[in-house]
């Protein structure tokens, strides 16, 4: 991995346990999303339609792909932050199985 590529910064967030005192309107408990990795350098990648449609999804939805140092304690329940923008984890994995990057397939969160 070039440490060039990685020029995109951001943070890995993921829901905590909610307050039992912040409830929304209808009373069901409001979201907490906590820092697991505050600071990382990443690769984002937007991903085509054309790649899309290669790899069988056919989704009218952001999709990209975000390329890391190895973390193993990032998993798919997790979201990326970046740039302002929220991107829901739906893989994460060792490409090559040697603990050296992280290859994460992720969707723009647009709530």
């Amino acid at each position: 991995m070039h440490a060039g590529k990685l020029r995109h910064h951001g943070r890995i967030i993921a829901q905590a346990e909610p307050s039992p005192t912040s409830r929304d309107p209808y009373g069901d408990p409001i979201p907490v999303w906590e820092p697991v990795v505050p600071s990382c350098w990443m690769e984002v990648i937007a991903l085509s339609g054309d790649e899309l449609l290669a790899a069988r999804q056919v989704h009218a939805r952001i999709t990209h792909r975000i390329i890391t140092r190895w973390m193993p304690e990032v998993t798919p329940d997790m979201r990326v932050e970046w740039e302002g923008r929220r991107l829901e984890i739906v893989s994460a994995i060792d490409p090559d199985g040697r603990r050296k990057e992280l290859h994460m397939t992720a969707v723009e969160v647009t709530r």
